[in-house]
C-alpha cells in the first residue's frame, strides 16, 4: 500500500515540477493567443489524447514506468508555458476547466503504468501467470476513468 501512494504522489511532483520549470523558463511572448488556435475537433482531441495514454500505459510499463514519468514532466512543462503567456482570466476559464480532467487521465494512466508494471516484474520473478491477472479488474476500472476523463476533457477544450 505504502508504494502505491509514494508512486502516486511522485506522479504529481513530477507533473508539479515540470509546470513550475515550465513556467519559470518560459519565453516570453510566444505568439499564441489562446482563443485564435485552430479549431479542432472532439474526435481529433480525443484521438490525440487517447495515443498519449496508450503511449503512457504500454512503453511506461515496459520502462518500468520511466517513460510515464517523462510524459508526465513534459505535460507539465507544456502547462507551464502556456500559463506563462496567457492572462489570469484564460488560465481559470480555458485552461483550468479541462486541464483538471485530462491531466487526471494522465496521472491514472501513468499510475495504471507503474502497477502493471510492478505485476509484470512479480510474474516474470515468480514465474506464474496467476499474479499478472489478479488485478486485472483494477486496470479496467482505472482505463474507464480514463476515457470518461479524456472524453470530458475533449468535450471542454472544444466548447470553452
Amino acid at each position: 500500500m505504502f508504494a502505491t501512494k509514494r508512486d502516486f504522489l511522485l506522479l504529481l511532483v513530477t507533473l508539479g515540477v515540470g509546470t513550475i520549470v515550465g513556467y519559470i523558463f518560459s519565453p516570453k511572448e510566444i505568439g499564441t493567443n489562446v482563443s485564435e488556435r485552430g479549431k479542432l475537433s472532439v474526435a481529433e482531441i480525443c484521438n490525440h489524447n487517447v495515443g498519449v495514454v496508450l503511449l503512457i500505459l504500454i512503453v511506461g510499463m515496459l520502462t518500468y514506468g520511466i517513460v510515464a514519468y517523462l510524459l508526465l514532466f513534459i505535460n507539465g512543462l507544456s502547462l507551464g508555458i502556456v500559463m506563462a503567456n496567457i492572462t489570469l482570466g484564460n488560465i481559470i476559464f480555458t485552461l483550468i476547466p479541462y486541464s483538471i480532467f485530462e491531466l487526471a487521465a494522465f496521472i491514472i494512466a501513468a499510475f495504471a503504468s507503474i502497477n502493471l508494471s510492478r505485476q509484470l516484474r512479480r510474474t516474470i520473478k515468480q514465474k506464474n501467470t496467476s499474479i499478472m491477472w489478479q488485478y486485472v479488474g483494477y486496470d479496467k476500472l482505472f482505463l474507464a476513468i480514463v476515457f470518461v476523463f479524456l472524453g470530458i476533457a475533449a468535450v471542454l477544450e472544444v466548447h470553452i
